[in-house]
């Protein structure tokens, strides 16, 4: 090979090189973005955007703003629970929320239609469940409707619940 051929194929080497170190870097960037974002849980509020937020969004935690956004009742599993549970507490909210009240028999209905409309699956411990305020209204809408044997028949459940 000549001379200018070994300098053509360096400068090509060299610009070869330039490229791969600026695409790695571009890489390198968008990886720490994502991971920056998955370590805050998704939230754009935390970690290196806050600035971007002032310090009264902040301070509102998050499962209010999602509550807020969305109208929706975000029940968080704990040990040994399931969708039945998560239903129970979001009537429960609803029910002080609109200061009204259903007996046991009606609760009980209230929380399987519920779960039911959720399907039924395995909860993680601290998963987060959203169920929506129009289907707690719902279903307790419906509760209310129960006939007289209709309840009579869920009395052998609700004798099992504690519902405090």
């Amino acid at each position: 090979m000549s001379e200018e051929t070994n300098a053509n194929v360096e400068a090509q080497f060299d610009k070869t090189k330039l490229v791969n170190l600026a695409l790695g870097l571009i890489v390198a960037l968008a990886m720490f973005g994502i991971l920056s974002y998955f370590a805050n849980g998704g939230n754009m509020q935390a970690g290196i955007f806050s600035s971007l937020y002032s310090e009264e969004e902040s301070d509102v935690e998050e499962e209010e703003v999602e509550e807020i956004i969305t109208g929706d009742y975000v029940e968080q599993a704990q040990a040994g629970e399931g969708l039945t549970h998560l239903a129970r507490r979001a009537i429960s909210t609803h029910l002080d929320d609109t200061e009204s009240s259903l007996n046991s028999e009606q609760r009980i209905f209230a929380e399987d239609y519920i779960q039911k409309e959720l399907g039924s699956r395995m909860l993680m411990l601290n998963e987060e469940v959203s169920i929506s305020k129009e289907l707690v209204a719902e279903a307790i809408s419906l509760a209310q409707e129960l006939t007289p044997a209709q309840e009579e028949n869920l009395e052998q459940y609700s004798s099992l619940v504690s519902f405090n």
